[in-house]
């Protein structure tokens, strides 16, 4: 007996961010601090939801190119 696949329906990027999006906004400069990144070189986030980690990179790299894409259209800033 196999378990049904779960699914997330990402419908609402404004109740995305009033729940989550202040925890992600906390965590993204520790996150960032932790990956490392290069000092130089263009900046992808995959998957970028509402945009906070894409936010705090070009707030910490505003000379870089910074481009977050995500699937889900409603959580696109």
């Amino acid at each position: 007996m196999s378990s049904p696949p779960s699914h997330f329906h990402a419908s609402d990027g404004a109740a995305y961010e009033f729940w989550l999006g202040r925890w992600s906004r906390r965590l993204a400069d520790v996150f960032l601090d932790f990956l490392e990144f290069p000092e130089t070189g263009e900046l992808l986030d995959v998957g970028c939801g509402t945009g906070a980690l894409t936010f705090a990179m070009a707030d910490r790299w505003p000379a870089r190119p910074v481009i977050g894409v995500d699937i889900a259209e409603p959580f696109i800033p």
